[in-house]
C-alpha cells in the first residue's frame, strides 16, 4: 500500500474536532486538494470532474468543521484540464495566493487558496519542485467560462455522492515522497498558431509597460520624501476592529472575521497571523463582547488574526437573574511571538449564597449594599427558596434577616419580628457564604468578647467561660459580664440580647496610679528585665496600693528576687504575699522552690502537696506539677490524710511511723495496699497503682465504730 494513502490514527488529533473523510474514491488522485496550514496538515483531497463546493455545512462536497468557514464558502470547477476557484459570498473570503478574490480565478499547479483557518495548495500532479511564480489575480480571472463536456474526468465510485467530508480515517497522513514539484505549464497557454497576434501584442505590451515604469519611479520617489512625516502620522493610528464581509450569507452560525483596520500609507500592511482565542470566566459564564460585537458565551474560541506587540480589549457581561443585575469586566490581552492561541480569562467580581436550611415559618430576606454602588440598598427578592442552590450576587456587603410572624400580647394582631440577623462582607477574600439556620439556633446568639488588654477572666452569670479575647454562644435573654485581669479594675456589663444576631464588644481595662507601676513591672517581667521590674514595684508601693494589689506587689517581688537568687529577700515577700487570700497558694510555691533549691527535698514536697491539694487555680497547679516533676522525676509520691487525723497507716503490712497526714515519698512504679486504723472508728483500706513520677493524694473519711 502507498505510504501517502495510509490513513492516521485518529488520537493523534484528539484535541481538533475537525475530522477528514473521503466519501468517495475517484479513479485518479489529480488534481486534488493539500493541506498546508491548518487541522490535518499534509492531508489531500482529490477534486472530482465538474463543481465541487467547500464550506461548513454536510451539504458541501468538501466539509470544513470549523466556525471560521462558512456554510457554503467556495466552490472548486473542474473542467477541461482546468480547475476553477469561485467564492460564494462568503463571510470571511477566499484568499488566492495571499489576495482576496472577487471573480473566479483559473488555479495552476501549486497555488495557495485560503479559506478561514485552512491553507491549501491545489495539484494537477505530483510536485516535483519549487511551486513556480505564479500571476497576479487578476490575470488569472476567469472571463467566459465553459461548460466541462460530458463523461470527462474522473467518475465518482458505486455507493457514493461524490462528497468529501473531513474525518482522518480517509486521508493520507504523510508528505508526498516525490520530491519538490518541477516548474509546470501555466494553465491556459496559447498554441502556436497565435504567433503573429502574439507579437503584436506583446509590442502593445512593452510600449506600455515603459510608461508605467517611469510612472512608477516617480511614485516611489515621492513616496521616500514624504514617508518620514506620512508614516509615522499614520503609524499610531491602526486600530483592531471587528468587521462583517459584504455579501455574506448572514448566518448566525457563521464567525466575523477580525481583521485589522487602519493600513499604513503608500501601501504598507499591518503584519497580523491567525490564532485561536480561548475565552473563559469564573465563576459563572459571560457573554463575550470583542470591540462592539456580541461573539458568544464562555467558554467559548474565536478564530481571528492579531497583530504581535498589539493590545486589545474583550469585554464580558455576567448576567445575575435573581437580581436583575449585570456585572461587565474587561480584559486586556497581547500575541506574543510564536503563540497560536491566546488565553482571555474573565473573573468576574461575582459571590455565591446558598441556603441550606432555615426554620420552618419563617422568612428570608437579604439586602445588599454592592461594592460599586455602596451607599445604595439593593433589597434581593425570592420567588422560590430552593435548598442547597447557589444563587449569585456581586461583591459587597449584605444583611441577612430571618422574619417569624408572632402575635402581640393581649391582642389579635401579628407582626413580622426579626429572629436571626447577620451581617457579612463578600469579596475575593470570602466569594461564598451558606446559611444554615437550625430551630434551636434561633435561641442562642454568638457572642464575642474582647478586651484592652486581651487575657481577662470572662465571667457570665458569675460562671467562668474563658479569656478574652473570647468567642461563644450565649442563650437569649439578660446575662451580666464581669471581666477580671491583674493588675485592673473589675469590670461589670449587663446583656440583653433577645434575637440570634451577633454580640461584639471590647472593653478598655482601667487600672489606678499603683496598678499602672504593677503593670509595668509585669510587662518588664516578661522580658526578664528583672532589676528594673523591681524598681516598678518598689514605686507601686508608694502609689496608696489596695490591700490586694499590696499582695499582688509583695508577690511579684517574691517572684523577682528568687529568679535573682536573693532567696531571703525572696521569702520574705513570698510570707508577706500569704496574708492576701489571692495570692496564698502562689506564695507558698514560691517558698517550695527555695527549699527545693537549697535541696531540702521534703520541707519542698510538704509546700508543693498542700499547693497541689488545696489550690483551684489551673496554672498555680500547672507549675506545682513541673517542680514536683523537677523534685522527685523518677520516684512517685502518696500523701495519705484521714479525718479525723493522726490515724495509724500501713503499706502493704508495714506501719509507717508517722500518723496522717503523712507523705511516703520516693515510691517505684508498682501497686500498694493502704490501711488506715483509728481507735475507735472502722479500718480504711484502699489500693494504689503508682506509675514513673506520680502524686497521688488519698483522703479517708474514718466511719465511727458503733459498739454492740
Amino acid at each position: 500500500m502507498d505510504e501517502k494513502n495510509t490513513p492516521r490514527n485518529s488520537a493523534d488529533h484528539s484535541e481538533d474536532r475537525t475530522e477528514l473523510h473521503v466519501v468517495e474514491t475517484p479513479k485518479t488522485l489529480f488534481p486534488c486538494l493539500e493541506v498546508i496550514a491548518g487541522p490535518r496538515t499534509g492531508y489531500r483531497f482529490p477534486l472530482k470532474e465538474g463543481k465541487s463546493t467547500l464550506g461548513r455545512s454536510k451539504g458541501n462536497d468538501v466539509v470544513l468543521d470549523d466556525s471560521s468557514v462558512s456554510r457554503k464558502h467556495a466552490e472548486l470547477d473542474v473542467r477541461e484540464g482546468k480547475v476553477v476557484l469561485k467564492d460564494l459570498g462568503s463571510r470571511n473570503g477566499t484568499r488566492f495566493q495571499g489576495e482576496r478574490i472577487e471573480n473566479e480565478i483559473v488555479c495552476p499547479q501549486q497555488s495557495r487558496i485560503k479559506i478561514g483557518i485552512y491553507e491549501f495548495q491545489l495539484l494537477h500532479e505530483e510536485p516535483k519542485g519549487p511551486p513556480p511564480e505564479i500571476p497576479a489575480q487578476h490575470e488569472m480571472s476567469v472571463r467566459a467560462a465553459k461548460p466541462a463536456p460530458e463523461g470527462h474526468g474522473a467518475v465518482p465510485g458505486p455507493g457514493t455522492d461524490g462528497k468529501t467530508e473531513m474525518v482522518t480515517s480517509e486521508l493520507p497522513a504523510e508528505i508526498p515522497e516525490g520530491g519538490l514539484p518541477a516548474e509546470v505549464p501555466q494553465a491556459g497557454d496559447q498554441p502556436a498558431e497565435a504567433g503573429p497576434a502574439l507579437a503584436g501584442s506583446l509590442k502593445k505590451f512593452m510600449v506600455l509597460g515603459g510608461v508605467g515604469l517611469v510612472v512608477v519611479l516617480m511614485a516611489v520617489a515621492g513616496f521616500v520624501v514624504a514617508k518620514k512625516f506620512i508614516f509615522q502620522k499614520w503609524k499610531g493610528k491602526a486600530s483592531t476592529e471587528m468587521v462583517e464581509t459584504e455579501g455574506g450569507q448572514g448566518e448566525k452560525e457563521g464567525v466575523v472575521s477580525k481583521t485589522i483596520a487602519g493600513a499604513l500609507p503608500g501601501g504598507e500592511k499591518s503584519a497580523s497571523v491567525p490564532v485561536f482565542i480561548n475565552f473563559t470566566s469564573t465563576p459563572i459564564p459571560a457573554e463575550i463582547y470583542f470591540g462592539s460585537q456580541k461573539l458568544g458565551m464562555t467558554p467559548y474560541r474565536q478564530s481571528t488574526n492579531l497583530e504581535f506587540g498589539k493590545t486589545y480589549e474583550a469585554r464580558a457581561v455576567f448576567n445575575l437573574p435573581e437580581l436583575n443585575e449585570v456585572i461587565e469586566e474587561k480584559a486586556q490581552f497581547r500575541l506574543k511571538e510564536g503563540s497560536q492561541i491566546v488565553p482571555v480569562h474573565f473573573k468576574g467580581e461575582i459571590a455565591m449564597v446558598k441556603i441550606s436550611a432555615i426554620p420552618r415559618d419563617t422568612q428570608f430576606y437579604l439586602e445588599g449594599y454592592f461594592d460599586k454602588d455602596p451607599y445604595k440598598a439593593h433589597p434581593i427578592k425570592f420567588s422560590d427558596i430552593v435548598f442547597g442552590k447557589p444563587f449569585y450576587v456581586p461583591y459587597g456587603k449584605y444583611v441577612l434577616e430571618l422574619r417569624q410572624s408572632q402575635q402581640l400580647a393581649l391582642s389579635q394582631t401579628f407582626i413580622d419580628e426579626v429572629v436571626y440577623r447577620r451581617e457579612f462582607q463578600l469579596s475575593a477574600e470570602m466569594t461564598n457564604y451558606t446559611v444554615n439556620v437550625k430551630e434551636e439556633d434561633l435561641k442562642i446568639f454568638p457572642a464575642e468578647i474582647r478586651s484592652v488588654p486581651s487575657g481577662a477572666v470572662v465571667y457570665i452569670d458569675d460562671q467562668e467561660v474563658g479569656k478574652t479575647p473570647y468567642e461563644g454562644t450565649l442563650p437569649l435573654g439578660n446575662h451580666v459580664l464581669l471581666l477580671k485581669h491583674d493588675g485592673y479594675f473589675d469590670y461589670t456589663q449587663p446583656i440583653q440580647v433577645t434575637l440570634n444576631t451577633s454580640y461584639v464588644t471590647e472593653v478598655k481595662l482601667q487600672t489606678s496610679e499603683a496598678g499602672q507601676f504593677i503593670n509595668e513591672a509585669s510587662g518588664k517581667m516578661k522580658l526578664e528585665r528583672y532589676p528594673e521590674a523591681l524598681n516598678d514595684l518598689v514605686e507601686a508601693l508608694k502609689h496608696n496600693p489596695t490591700p490586694e494589689e499590696i499582695g499582688q506587689i509583695n508577690y511579684l517581688i517574691g517572684v523577682s528576687s528568687l529568679v535573682l537568687k536573693r532567696h531571703q529577700d525572696a521569702m520574705d515577700y513570698f510570707v508577706k504575699a500569704m496574708e492576701t487570700p489571692v495570692y496564698l497558694f502562689p506564695a507558698r510555691l514560691g517558698i517550695a522552690q527555695i527549699y527545693f533549691d537549697r535541696n531540702d527535698k521534703i520541707k519542698a514536697l510538704q509546700l508543693l502537696i498542700e499547693v497541689l491539694i488545696g489550690s483551684e487555680d489551673k496554672e498555680v497547679r500547672a507549675n506545682a506539677g513541673a517542680l514536683f516533676q523537677r523534685i522527685s522525676p523518677f520516684k512517685s509520691v502518696i500523701y495519705i490524710n484521714s479525718d479525723p487525723p493522726g490515724a495509724t497507716v500501713f503499706v502493704n503490712g508495714m506501719e509507717v511511723t508517722q500518723k496522717t497526714p503523712t507523705i511516703l515519698y520516693d515510691l517505684g512504679v508498682g501497686s500498694y495496699r493502704v490501711v488506715i486504723q483509728q481507735t475507735g472508728y472502722q479500718s480504711f483500706e484502699t489500693k494504689a497503682n503508682l506509675a514513673v513520677s506520680e502524686f497521688k493524694p488519698i483522703f479517708a473519711k474514718l466511719k465511727v465504730l458503733e459498739l454492740q
